[in-house]
């Protein structure tokens, strides 16, 4: 919507009346001249309210939350599928999925870190989070070897059922701080 010069303010207004009927007029308000959001210069008024107009970071909370939901649902049935000693051939796949529930935690926890009434705790338990969850699911295999690995295993699915949950507690209270800003 870069309309420059005096002869398009009447492309301008007549855009900025469309968006008003499309249900966007909470952005634009009607005694905004045209010819002064087409003269904004290089960062003209459509970037200034880039975040109000596409919810982009409500969007990318909600893909990360569906992600960490399948990706995680997915891991612990492998993991435990593992621990009953069936399809032990798909390892690879239960640890790319671990890595993609991980993955949607950083992305919800740099949410919370970013947002105007996140929690740096639950930004910075998720990081804390994610990379315990990957270093015991990396090396689980070559820790305490023997009869009481099944504490490291005990430990393994903890911390991925700590990692679905924290990620769904930090998404829900992303969209609970956005909800009243629409």
């Amino acid at each position: 919507m870069r309309l420059v010069g005096s002869r398009n303010a009447g492309r301008a207004r007549d855009k900025l009346c469309g968006l008003r009927l499309a249900g966007l007029g909470q952005y634009f308000p009607a005694s905004l001249p045209p010819l002064r959001v087409c003269e904004a210069g290089p960062l003209d008024f459509r970037w200034q309210n880039f975040y109000t107009l596409i919810p982009f970071h409500t969007m990318m909370i909600r893909i990360a939350s569906a992600v960490l939901s399948l990706a995680g649902l997915l891991a612990l049935v492998s993991g435990i599928a593992f621990w009953s000693g069936i399809g032990l051939n798909l390892l690879a796949l239960h640890m790319l999925l671990g890595l993609l529930a991980v993955g949607a935690l950083w992305t919800i926890g740099i949410g919370q870190a970013f947002s105007s009434s996140g929690s740096w705790i639950i930004a910075a338990s998720a990081l804390i989070l994610g990379i315990l969850t990957i270093a015991i699911g990396l090396y689980q295999s070559s820790l305490w070897v023997g009869a009481l690995h099944w504490v490291i295993e005990v430990v393994h699915l903890t911390l991925g059922i700590l990692t679905i949950g924290l990620g769904h507690m930090g998404a829900v209270r992303y969209r609970k701080s956005t909800a009243g800003s629409r």
